[in-house]
């Protein structure tokens, strides 16, 4: 991962730069999000509007605006769907956060730790209905149908991965077909709300949809490389809080498969992960080559991504999208 690391060292920050570049959109996007918590009454705007503040980098949203821009058109039509889009991600967060016990995100205190799970389960619910009900007032369909069908395939990557906890039989296949429903298809939904909205051709719709699923395919992999090579403050969890609660991803499952892996697959069978073991596994993946391998699979998505970029016009919004695949494999956090 050397030449990997050299690399983003000299990349531009490109997720700043398409901030700035769409920085007015975004801005509405904001607005959008805000006006939608705030329609509730009043304990529902206390309870929720922290949940907003508490930012992110918004890249749902810059998939869809820059989606709808890919074409030479004007990102303007998107801006709702891409508030719903983070909406949904949000809502899913906050239902995340109480599955997993979490107490912090982002270095803040989560909302079940600090109203508990049953206001923060009704809270993500009611971010939930709000993302729909803008959806709905885009006039198209098709948009609801595959949010709901995104949605649905986001709760059955989530049960997916509680049903494969310390299980030390996870393949690669499995692996990728969980994150494909917990993470990519709302990026993948995302870019193609965006394409549908700028008036794009089927075929445009299907290629900007096969990015957002490569790209999001990358970002989970990227994603679960920092639990062993992140740092705590800038990833905003414990290192090897997965690990530790069970969840096989793919540096573990490329270990396992190597003649010292016996020693992680014990551990997780008996459930006997402590942090000093997990430490100890972060050593063996480094040994065994499993994070340069993970590193390999999520570059491969980013190729997929560009390249179903390759028949797209040569506009602005395009050289963002490819900018941004390589960008994902280089964030920290």
């Amino acid at each position: 991962m050397r030449e990997a690391a050299r690399r983003c060292r000299e990349a531009p920050d490109t997720l700043a730069l398409v901030q700035q570049y769409l920085a007015e959109p975004l801005a509405l996007v904001e607005e959008r999000m805000h006006q939608a918590v705030l329609e509730g009454e009043e304990p529902t705007r206390q309870l929720l509007a922290g949940s907003l503040r508490q930012g992110g980098k918004r890249i749902r949203p810059i998939l869809a605006l820059l989606a709808a821009e890919a074409l030479g058109g004007s990102p303007a039509p998107a801006v709702d769907a891409a508030a719903a889009a983070e909406l949904i991600h949000t809502a899913s967060l906050l239902h995340d956060d109480v599955v997993d016990h979490a107490a912090t995100r982002r270095g803040k205190p989560t909302l079940h730790s600090l109203w508990g799970n049953k206001l923060a389960v009704l809270g993500g619910d009611f971010i939930l209905a709000q993302a729909l009900r803008l959806l709905l007032g885009t006039g198209d369909l098709r948009l609801m149908e595959s949010m709901a069908t995104t949605v649905a395939a986001m709760g059955e990557g989530e049960i997916l991965q509680i049903f494969h906890l310390f299980d030390t039989d996870t393949t690669e296949e499995d692996y990728l077909a969980r994150i494909r429903r917990k993470t990519a298809v709302l990026m993948a939904c995302a870019c193609e709300m965006g394409a549908r909205l700028a008036g794009a051709s089927p075929s445009a719709v299907e290629a900007l949809k096969a990015y957002g699923m490569a790209v999001g395919l990358a970002f989970q992999v990227v994603d679960d490389l920092l639990d062993y090579v992140g740092d705590q403050t800038t990833v905003g969890k414990p290192v090897g809080s997965d690990l530790l609660e069970g969840n096989l991803t793919l540096p573990v499952i490329h270990a396992l498969r190597k003649p010292g892996g016996g020693v992680i697959r014990d551990w997780l069978e008996r459930r006997a992960l402590t942090p000093k073991r997990v430490q100890h596994v972060a050593d063996l993946v480094r040994r065994y080559g499993s994070l340069d391998y993970a590193y390999g699979v999520a570059e491969g998505f980013v190729k997929e991504a560009q390249a179903a970029l390759a028949g797209l016009p040569d506009t602005p919004a395009r050289a963002w999208l490819d900018a941004l695949a390589v960008y994902l494999l280089c964030r920290e956090s």
